[in-house]
């Protein structure tokens, strides 16, 4: 795949204790205290927002629900795959849609084909439905911090080449299994030893069962990983998680 700047991509040294799959451990800022209703505010200027969720989905747990999935082919990484980056507000809002004189383009990010099927394709569709809603809806409410359609999807692949998240939870003894339930600890444990603030979701599994179906990090304007000020009503129970394996 083509050569992609990563200088925006400003992320501390690792520490000794997690320099060797982690790659990325980041100092710990205040949290704030704010924690209402997830809601948008259709329209905001494209530069009003306090931090970005990037949200990675683990693609074994989309496809084992009641709608189930469709494989992307070319088969993308053995990992967890990007669901987006989105500007949020502390009070747990958030912008959509704000800028409608750019529309997405695919021919300005044709080149970085490789990358989105690898890390970034759709699981229920055309990947290109699934790109133009992540830009229109939510990065063109990011352009304060990534002017264009193309920073805002090179950016994106770069946080995600740098943030393993399986390698972490597979060096803790943390791997995909149709029987194993892990405890909510055995995902948080390893995860926030290099991102003190990573935040867990848990879906319903097409056998009624909690399954892990992402992680949550937070992202500063000026594109550095910071602590995220609420978890929107992300949760998973104490015990009982599934992980369930991708296309097995």
């Amino acid at each position: 795949p083509p050569e992609r700047d990563t200088t925006l991509l400003r992320l501390p040294r690792p520490s000794q204790a997690t320099m060797s799959r982690t790659a990325v451990v980041f100092a710990l800022v205040a949290v704030f205290a704010a924690s209402s209703a997830y809601h948008h505010k259709s329209g905001a200027f494209e530069g009003n927002f306090d931090y970005m969720l990037f949200v990675q989905g683990w693609p074994g747990s989309y496809c084992n629900t009641r709608q189930g999935c469709t494989v992307p082919s070319p088969h993308p990484v053995d990992g967890f795959l990007v669901h987006g980056l989105w500007p949020n507000y502390n009070d747990g809002s958030y912008p959509s849609f704000c800028n409608k004189s750019m529309p997405f383009d695919y021919s300005k990010i044709s080149d970085l084909r490789t990358s989105l099927n690898e890390y970034w394709p759709s699981l229920s569709g055309p990947d290109e439905s699934f790109w133009t809603h992540e830009w229109e809806k939510h990065g063109t409410c990011a352009l304060s911090s990534l002017s264009s359609e193309r920073q805002y999807f090179n950016f994106v692949l770069s946080l995600r080449e740098k943030i393993d998240l399986v390698s972490i939870l597979s060096d803790a003894g943390v791997t995909p299994s149709w029987t194993k339930e892990y405890s909510q600890e055995d995902f948080l444990n390893p995860l926030q030893s290099a991102f003190p603030t990573a935040v867990l979701q848990c879906t319903e599994s097409k056998d009624g069962k909690k399954q892990l179906s992402a992680v949550q990090l937070c992202v500063s304007p000026d594109l550095q990983l910071q602590d995220c000020p609420s978890s929107n009503g992300w949760s998973c129970p104490d015990s009982g998680i599934l992980f369930p394996p991708f296309n097995e």
